[in-house]
């Protein structure tokens, strides 16, 4: 989600998402790579994805995180996968 305010563009948003992601694996620890992991699921549900967000959960953000649909589900299964098989590579410019 991209948070509302001045500066919060979805690019923004992205780069702030690739750098927690970052962050959490760093640390080296299963909460981090939890952390990790449901911020790359939270892209894919339907009630995330990059549009504004204010902070209110609304209910049909909690159906749509709830009960996604098999498409989201596929997706948030993807990215999880993903970032799995990348945990541990280098991501440095040498």
């Amino acid at each position: 989600m991209t948070p509302v305010g001045p500066g919060w563009t979805e690019e923004n948003a992205r780069l702030a998402r690739e750098r927690f992601v970052a962050e959490q694996l760093a640390k080296g620890t299963n909460e981090g790579l939890g952390y990790a992991i449901h911020a790359v699921q939270d892209e894919a549900s339907g009630s995330h994805g990059w549009q504004p967000y204010n902070g209110d959960v609304s209910t049909g953000h909690f159906i749509k995180d709830t009960f996604p649909s098999n498409y989201r589900f596929n997706l948030a299964r993807r990215n999880t996968i993903d970032l799995l098989r990348n945990v541990g590579k280098c991501t440095c410019d040498n």
